[in-house]
């Protein structure tokens, strides 16, 4: 989309911990980085535009039983949209 990140995945990581670290989180969370533009100016050309960082942890709490889970892999091949018309024009009349 052409979004100027300021930071590198390194320096993400180090404020990821950091952030971890200074909230003394010591369970499962959901960690989300989030750039986006700042600036107060709207222009669609967004390339040259300030942009901001984030980065969200949110717990997670016990998500799942303790004993785990059981899972499997099933084989699945997505329909391609020019095989099978996946869109709908409906038409009302009264």
């Amino acid at each position: 989309m052409g979004i100027k990140i300021n930071y590198s995945i390194d320096e993400l990581i180090k404020a990821t911990v950091e952030l971890l670290k200074a909230n003394e989180v010591h369970e499962n969370v959901y960690i989300r980085p989030i750039t986006f533009v700042s600036a107060s100016t709207v222009n669609l050309d967004i390339r040259n535009l300030d942009t901001s960082t984030a980065i969200i942890a949110i717990p997670f709490g016990h998500y799942l039983e303790p004993k785990g889970v059981r899972a499997k892999v099933v084989s699945w091949l997505r329909v391609h949209n020019s095989m099978f018309p996946m869109k709908l024009r409906s038409v009302v009349s009264t």
